[in-house]
């Protein structure tokens, strides 16, 4: 489930991603012209930790949208459908966990339209979240503190079928936003309907290589501060 997008934040924003931000801010222009996915090293260290089995597309490769081509036009996005993991049945066959990973860069003009950004996408954003699917509840909020940025916030939800883990942070004029879903374990429906016929306990079916806590705190003490700095590096210091 992608983050609804914040343009309402801004006055005049184009929903194309065009609006009266094109010009002025050196930051921006550089991060605009960026590939995605070329910056964003393929969302490998996502790939890695989840031990993702596959990346669910024609070509086996995540989508990198350039800057107002995406979903989300306000940012240059690396994203894509994912078989987060697999599991063999007692009866030879091979199921699945679904999922999808996102992580985009948000550029602005201003410090000040950011602030809106941010405020709008950690905001009502998350609020028309909680509106969407079937037993959607929010089971985590933290804050993203680090000298390093302004602000940030992490939620973790979860509904009837999914984990979900959505990301913001804001240096000065832009954001960086990590959004990952996945499947709830269905290795844990398939051994409580052949508990009878397996060895062993739960633990030893889990189709996962990490918990959902140990994903969230990961993403804190890891992926978001390294991926911040990747960033950092690349944009010309004044």
């Amino acid at each position: 489930m992608l983050a609804l997008t914040g343009c309402s934040a801004l006055t005049g924003e184009s929903s194309d991603g065009g609006g009266d931000a094109a010009e002025g801010s050196p930051v921006s222009a550089e991060i605009k012209s960026w590939d995605p996915c070329e910056v964003l090293d393929n969302l490998q260290p996502i790939v890695d930790f989840m031990h993702i089995a596959e990346i669910n597309s024609s070509d086996g490769q995540l989508t990198s949208a350039m800057y107002g081509e995406g979903l989300d036009a306000q940012a240059l996005t690396c994203f894509g459908m994912v078989i987060a993991s697999k599991f063999e049945t007692i009866y030879d066959e091979t199921k699945f966990n679904e999922g999808e990973i996102s992580v985009g860069i948000i550029p602005w003009d201003t410090v000040e339209d950011a602030e809106l950004s941010y405020e709008e996408r950690t905001g009502p954003d998350q609020e028309r979240r909680a509106e969407g699917g079937a037993g959607f509840e929010f089971t985590g909020e933290e804050e993203l503190t680090s000298s390093e940025w302004d602000e940030g916030k992490l939620f973790v939800a979860q509904d009837d079928q999914s984990h979900y883990y959505d990301a913001y942070i804001r240096d000065g004029e832009w954001l960086l936003w990590v959004s990952i879903d996945f499947n709830i374990d269905n290795a844990i429906t398939y051994y409580e309907a052949n508990e009878n016929k397996l060895d062993g306990p739960l633990e030893d079916y889990l189709s996962y290589e990490f918990t959902p806590e140990e994903l969230q705190q990961w993403l804190i003490d890891e992926y978001i501060p390294q991926t911040h700095e990747s960033i950092s590096s690349r944009i010309p210091q004044e």
